[in-house]
Parts: C-alpha cells; structure tokens; sequence
C-alpha cells in the first residue's frame, strides 16, 4: 500500500522505509484492556485525588488489575494505514510550519516522524493533538523568530506552564500511557517528557527524551527533553525545572552532553 502511495515522493518514500526498517525494534501495549491504567491516570490528573485514592477508586471500579496482564506485540504487525497516516501528517507540520525549511530530513526523520513514543498502545493521535494546540503557534507568528525550531519550542513551553501537571512516581506502571497524557496531565517525570513529545512533534517541532539511568541522590532514573534548533545545537528542557528554560545542553558538561557515551542515554527512534 504505501509503496503505491509514495512511489513518486522520494522522501515520503524513504521515510517509510525508515519507519519499516525499524518496526522489529519496537513493540506494544495490545489487545489489553488499559481502561483501568487510564482511569486512574485521569483521576489523578484532576489534582482533586492522591495517587492512593485514583488507585483505590479505580480498583473498586473494576477490580484487580496488574501490568502484568498486558499483552504486546510487535509493531511489525502494524496496519499499513496507520504508518500512512502518522506520515502524512508528519509531512504536513513539517512542509506547513514556517520553521520547517530549517529542519533538515535528517533531523525531521528521528525527532517528528516516529509514530511512537515507548511502548504505549497505539492509536493515531497528531491530527487531534495538533488541532489542540495549533492556536498557540498561530498567536505567535508575527514573531520575527518563529523560523527557529528553538522559538517555537519556547512558545510552546512558556504556554504549557500556564497549566498545572500533577506529579507522582505511584501510578506509573511498565506500559507508557502514550498519547492520553497529554489530556490527563499526570503521572512521572517520564509522563511528563512523553506528553512533550507528542505535542512538539505534533506541531512540527523536533524533540526527543534523554534519561540519566541512576540519580545519585535517591537511586532512580530521571527523564527530561531536548530539542534540536535549525544548527543541530541541542537545548534541554523540563518542566521539573522550567526556570532553566532551554539551556544550551553542553552547559551541562558531561551529564547533559551533546553526544552518546557521556552518562546519558538518547532515546532514538532508530535502532543502533
């Protein structure tokens, strides 16, 4: 199908090759029903319940339910019009936004195109979230900066900080919520750097997740974003700690470097 579809688009071509190139290298949620993982999600993203109280309502609701239940499945069973439709959209921010010309392929290829953040159950989810917050880019395009990926990430970021995100580390299980979170607005510092995924990359704007495996504070990874601007520099962000408010990441030394091999995971779409 997607051969017929992109046979004359050379870069549509290959960016769906690049995505089934790599489908054996990714997996997820399936045929599982996440209802109770959702509900819970929602409940504590009201800020009106604690982690305990969304847990225990929910289970009284529907029962007992553990991660381990869940059933995944490789994503080389994935339905060709779903791989079609994250690349059409995907084209689209891209090809419309005024940053786009400064994005190379290369860069839109790894940070906007991947239809998937972690292993999270599947459902298209650009169309609805660009929709969502689209109106905040439109608000700022007589700036003179919005060319930058770097500016539009900043707009973004300083509007979401109007809104309270709810963090806990309790409800957290070994499935990503995916595309939800960015509606619930709860959960982890991994939550929290998915929700920035899916709303950057939803609006054209290239961003990914570093982790550092072990904090030496209290033993546990810790997750934040970055975003690459229009001359591969690479600023990191969270809104853990939004006063830094993309910081060029080499400031960081060798925790925050620009480069795999200096204590820092990169979280890629590409297997390596």
């Amino acid at each position: 199908i997607w051969y017929e579809k992109y046979k004359d688009d050379s870069l549509k071509y290959d960016a769906a090759l690049f995505l089934i190139e790599n489908l054996p290298y990714h997996r997820g949620a399936v045929h599982s029903d996440l209802t109770p993982m959702y509900h819970t999600y929602e409940l504590f993203g009201t800020g009106k319940f604690s982690p305990e109280q969304a847990k225990d309502s929910t289970e009284r609701k529907y029962g007992t339910w553990h991660y381990r239940d869940i059933n995944y499945r490789s994503d080389i069973y994935l339905d060709p019009d779903f791989l079609i439709n994250n690349i059409d959209w995907a084209f689209k921010v891209w090809e419309e936004q005024p940053w786009g010309k400064n994005i190379p392929y290369e860069q839109f290829r790894e940070y906007i195109l991947p239809y998937r953040v972690g292993n999270e159950e599947l459902f298209p989810w650009r169309e609805k979230i660009y929709k969502q917050f689209m109106p905040i880019i439109r608000k700022a395009m007589s700036d003179t900066l919005i060319t930058e990926p770097k500016q539009a990430a900043l707009v973004v970021f300083d509007s979401l900080l109007r809104a309270p995100f709810h963090f806990t580390e309790l409800i957290a299980t070994d499935v990503r919520i995916g595309p939800k979170i960015v509606d619930t607005r709860g959960g982890s510092c991994l939550d929290l750097t998915d929700m920035m995924v899916y709303i950057m990359r939803a609006l054209g704007i290239p961003c990914g997740i570093e982790v550092l495996p072990t904090r030496g504070n209290n033993n546990a990874a810790h997750y934040w974003n970055f975003i690459e601007d229009t001359d591969g520099t690479t600023y990191y962000y969270s809104m853990f700690y939004w006063w830094h408010r993309l910081l060029e990441a080499k400031v960081y030394g060798d925790v925050y470097g620009n480069a795999p091999g200096k204590g820092v995971w990169w979280s890629v779409y590409e297997n390596e």
